[in-house]
C-alpha cells in the first residue's frame, strides 16, 4: 500500500507534467497564430518567396482540403476529423505516465495538438487552412 507521501509526490509530478504539456501546446498554438497572421498581412494570396532556392519557399495559399491538399469531403468532415485527432492525442497525453516520456515525445504531441487547433481555428474563420510552408523535394533519377 502506498503512503500519503508517495501519493502526494506522484500527484505533484503529474500536475507538473500536465502544466508542462499545456505550456508547450499554448506555445505552439501562439506560434501558429502569429506566423499565419504575418503571412496574411504581408503576402498576397499565391505570393511566394524563395528561402532555399526552389526547394523551400514561403507561399501563401488557402487549403480547403486535408493534409497535402488531399480532398476527402466537405469542411465538416475536416472539422470532425480535427476534433477526433485532438481528442485522441490529448487522451494519450493525459493517460501517459509523466516519467515514461521523453521531452521530444512531449513536444511532438503538443505540436500536433497546437497545429490541429490552429488549423481548426482557420477552418472556422476562413473555411480553409492558411498554409505557407512550401517544400519541394526534387525527383531523383537513378
Amino acid at each position: 500500500m502506498e503512503n500519503s507521501k508517495e501519493v502526494a509526490t506522484r500527484q505533484t509530478v503529474c500536475t507538473r507534467h500536465i502544466f508542462y504539456l499545456l505550456s508547450l501546446f499554448i506555445f505552439v498554438l501562439i506560434l501558429d497564430i502569429i506566423t499565419k497572421h504575418l503571412i496574411l498581412t504581408d503576402f498576397e494570396l499565391g505570393e511566394s518567396v524563395q528561402i532555399l532556392g526552389d526547394t523551400v519557399r514561403l507561399t501563401y495559399i488557402l487549403n480547403p482540403g486535408g493534409a497535402f491538399g488531399l480532398s476527402i469531403g466537405s469542411n465538416v468532415v475536416y472539422l470532425v476529423v480535427s476534433l477526433i485527432v485532438i481528442a485522441v492525442v490529448i487522451y494519450t497525453m493525459w493517460r501517459s505516465r509523466p516519467l515514461s516520456h521523453s521531452k521530444i515525445i512531449d513536444f511532438s504531441l503538443a505540436a500536433v495538438v497546437g497545429g490541429a487547433v490552429g488549423n481548426l481555428i482557420d477552418r472556422l474563420r476562413f473555411g480553409a487552412v492558411v498554409d505557407f510552408l512550401d517544400v519541394d523535394i526534387p525527383d531523383i533519377d537513378f
